[in-house]
């Protein structure tokens, strides 16, 4: 039941974009806050009463968000406003159109590597001498970096443009992964949080609003291909970093790492899949490739 209602946040999202298509990153951005406040308050709950009712307080909970989707669900837009709504989606793109599936493998790769940083950065960070309060560190400034970046996502969007943010994050992150590999200071390797904080604060806003404008009349459709492209890159970043690290050492994972994120670079700068690279400025272009 755990697994089924988790698997339809996706569509929930979906349910919000037919109200407000720029509402869908604040909501990503709400979901990222859940992890970081959730286990702390979670935790409070559960030791000053006890784990039942800590339950039943989430229960609750879940019993108040049904019946806010029951009248969301009454009170769906028009069609014809959702139509124009999403025709001024795609006039507002100023990339190249691409297959969805060629913009999901991108996106996937990307998402890929952003699971190495969460899986690797512990086993990193213990290696070259920290302890559990570095680890738990690194991932609170990531995270205190993420999610206003992640409410802000449609305006970053619409001010450097979808391919451009791509090719800066596969550039943060080859550098994030090439400082990993040869940096062996504890304070160091947790300052690198913050990189880590705003690829996955910019990828997390940009894949939906990627997939949404491709896909712009299939809304829960959009919303599932994310969902589902985040899981399984992180199921495969799992299997692939545990097997490198069993297999050869730590650092290799990063080693690895980084060279996909120079090759993914590479290939988002030259072949554009998703259209050329620009950073627009008060109306201005510079060409970022």
């Amino acid at each position: 039941m755990f697994a089924v209602a988790g698997s339809l946040f996706s569509q929930l999202t979906a349910l919000a974009i037919l109200h407000a298509r720029s509402s869908s990153a604040i909501i990503r951005a709400v979901a990222s806050g859940g992890w970081v406040i959730g286990p702390p308050l979670g935790g409070m709950v559960a030791t000053w009463r006890s784990p039942a009712v800590l339950f039943l307080t989430i229960a609750a909970a879940y019993a108040l968000l049904a019946m806010i989707i029951g009248v969301m669900a009454l009170r769906l837009p028009s069609p014809a406003a959702n139509t124009s709504e999403s025709k001024s989606a795609l006039s507002a793109s100023n990339r190249r159109p691409a297959s969805i599936v060629l913009t999901t493998c991108a996106l996937a790769s990307l998402h890929f590597l952003l699971s190495v940083c969460a899986l690797g950065i512990p086993w990193r960070i213990v290696q070259i001498g920290g302890s559990e309060y570095h680890v738990g560190l690194a991932f609170a400034i990531a995270a205190a970096v993420e999610i206003p970046l992640i409410a802000c996502s449609n305006i970053i969007v619409s001010r450097a443009g979808q391919a451009t943010m791509l090719v800066v994050s596969s550039t943060l992150l080859l550098v994030y992964f090439a400082a990993a590999s040869l940096i062996d200071s504890v304070p160091a390797m947790v300052s690198l949080s913050v990189i880590n904080g705003v690829v996955t604060g910019i990828m997390m806003g940009l894949s939906l609003i990627v997939l949404q404008e491709r896909l712009p009349d299939r809304p829960a459709h959009a919303s599932a291909i994310y969902s589902n492209t985040i899981r399984l890159s992180y199921v495969a970043a799992l299997l692939t970093a545990g097997g490198i690290a069993q297999q050869i050492s730590v650092v290799a994972i990063f080693q690895a790492a980084g060279a996909l994120a120079l090759c993914l670079s590479l290939y988002l700068i030259l072949w554009q899949p998703l259209g050329r690279p620009v950073l627009r400025w008060r109306g201005s272009r510079l060409n970022a490739s």
